[in-house]
């Protein structure tokens, strides 16, 4: 089977469908794990042990699905757990605090049943993209297009296959899994994959980045208030704080930053600023498209911001998802 086509069944197979494919499983609290519910075939029975799903991505801890979301995701799942029921399969559907139900698998879990996913997902998805403008197409046969000549560059040889009217995807081989494979990752995620591993501090780097915390705390001492700091394994200082931590203390950090925020930008070259500009006005505008009203200042010479306020607050708070900010592609890790 493919390993994109694996991926996406891993994704969607515990996944809140918003935008895209987003984990559900990331939906539940850590601390208190969903219970496990077991479908078999022509059986169903909820087991009194806890289990904790695999592959987790963290939503909002606030964020709560509306009862139609809710139930567009639960009524997938339950599809899959048909199209899977009529293929022999039994499978575990696990359901999280929020309600939501989606397939329970592990590494252990037959190959059959991974390739079965791939069929069901692959036919909705192929049903799904027949219903796009003529845009989306374009958009999706760049990224195949894209994907290819990345391949060759590697040394590794794809075709395409039109998937649906006038939208083409890679030909899955197992050829083609096993040279994907056998990459380092960077073709996927560029340069920063594993950067953490490889990654070492300067001395430059620690001793700027540990006088701005010092600059912070005598910062906060000023205002009066007292804080702990702590030192990591790499000798970084940072102020530590939690839930607990009183809001007079978040609220003087936010003035910390902003003022030196200020003060960075007022350096910034003239094609630095029109950027910047640019992007908050296009962001006001994304505002005013959900019914959001947003003004902006001038927070340095030429430097415009948004004019953050408790109501703007309330009102991006009460939003449904990240795709204002995240636009089409939600967070994964948002994926899934």
């Amino acid at each position: 089977m493919s390993l994109a086509r694996r991926l996406l069944a891993v994704a969607a197979a515990s996944a809140v469908m918003v935008v895209g494919l987003v984990s559900v499983a990331a939906a539940q609290d850590a601390d208190e794990p969903p219970k496990n519910v077991s479908v078999e075939v022509g059986e169903t029975k909820t087991d009194t042990e806890p289990a904790e799903a695999e592959g987790a991505f963290e939503l909002p801890d606030d964020w709560e699905p509306t009862a139609e979301e809710l139930a567009e995701i639960n009524a997938e799942t339950d599809d899959l757990v048909e199209y899977l029921k009529g293929k022999g399969f039994g499978v575990t559907v696990e359901t999280d605090e929020l309600g939501f139900t989606y397939v329970d698998f592990d590494e252990n879990s037959d190959e059959a049943l991974f390739e079965a996913m791939d069929e069901f997902y692959a036919e909705r998805f192929a049903a799904e993209v027949a219903s796009w403008s003529d845009e989306d197409k374009a958009e999706f046969n760049k990224w195949t297009d894209e994907f290819i000549a990345e391949l060759a560059e590697q040394g590794i040889t794809a075709e395409k296959e039109e998937i649906a009217p006038g939208v083409y995807d890679l030909v899955w081989t197992e050829e083609l899994d096993q040279a994907l494979m056998e990459l380092d990752g960077d073709l996927f995620f560029g340069d920063d994959e594993g950067w953490e591993d490889d990654w070492e501090i300067t001395e430059e780097m620690l001793a700027e980045l540990n006088a701005e915390t010092d600059a912070l705390v005598e910062y906060l001492a000023d205002l009066g208030h007292e804080v702990t700091v702590t030192t990591d394994d790499d000798g970084f200082k940072y102020v530590d704080f939690d839930e607990s931590t009183d809001e007079a203390i978040f609220e003087a950090m936010d003035a910390f930053y902003q003022e030196r925020f200020v003060a960075e930008v007022a350096t910034w070259s003239d094609a630095e600023k029109a950027e910047w500009n640019e992007g908050i006005e296009e962001f006001v505008a994304e505002l005013a498209a959900e019914g959001i009203p947003a003004e902006t200042e001038e927070i340095a010479p030429g430097v415009f911001d948004i004019v953050w306020t408790e109501e703007l607050e309330e009102a991006l708070c009460d939003l449904d998802g990240d795709e204002l900010i995240f636009g089409d592609e939600v967070p994964e890790e948002d994926a899934a």
